[in-house]
């Protein structure tokens, strides 16, 4: 009797070691998978990063090239616009109201 208890026990206990390292094996092949797919996105990121970097050096060169005061200088120029002379400013006496 012993020995059908016996037998029957490591069968279980077979039974269930195996299912465990099958279970544990099915969970570590999808924890894989998740740190792959973290990976490969950290990568895009890091390549999008650099490429917005370029980018905007390339804008900055931009800015200054095209902000200087002599560049604005020239484009005041050609709108026609004039240097300021004189500034004159509106008196308001105490008296004065408004009406709509």
């Amino acid at each position: 009797m012993s020995y059908k208890k016996n037998r029957i026990f490591k069968k279980i206990l077979n039974f269930f070691g195996i299912t465990l390292t099958l279970g544990l094996l099915f969970l570590q092949v999808f924890q894989l998978n998740d740190i792959v797919e973290k990976l490969y996105l950290i990568s895009n990121q890091k390549n999008k990063l650099n490429q917005l970097s370029e980018e905007n050096k390339a804008f900055k060169l931009d800015l200054i090239q095209n902000g200087s005061l002599k560049n604005l200088e020239d484009l005041a120029a050609k709108l026609d616009f004039e240097k300021v002379k004189e500034i004159k400013y509106i008196q308001i006496t105490k008296d004065s109201f408004v009406i709509k």
